[in-house]
């Protein structure tokens, strides 16, 4: 029996990394590597419902956090060196556009 669950959590986890190689932009892998998180945030707001009328916003709010801090996450690991790059190039590009510009005197 343990030998199935795993052979079915491991093709959950190969779907998954499909799912999110897959996508066509690096936001869009971004977000899709969070889905989980997002469904962590569903599931904070509903059982906090359970329990009280502010419950739902609580959970909300806590699982927001979540959500954006795993985005956060994943975007410094998998795109910040590729994020710097381009911060320069536009930083060396307004610079000559500053330099060649006539000033006025």
């Amino acid at each position: 029996m343990s030998k199935y669950l795993g052979a079915v959590a491991f093709a959950c986890l190969c779907f998954f990394a499909v799912y999110v190689l897959i996508a066509p932009r690096p936001t869009d892998r971004v977000n899709r590597l969070c889905t989980p998180a997002g469904w962590t945030v569903k599931t904070f707001s509903a059982v906090g419902s359970l329990f009280s009328a502010r419950g739902e916003e609580v959970g909300r709010a806590a699982g927001d956090d979540l959500h954006q801090s795993c985005r956060y996450l994943a975007f410094r690991v998998l795109y910040e060196d590729l994020h710097a790059e381009l911060q320069r190039q536009q930083e060396s590009q307004e610079s000559q556009a500053a330099a060649t510009e006539p000033t006025e005197e």
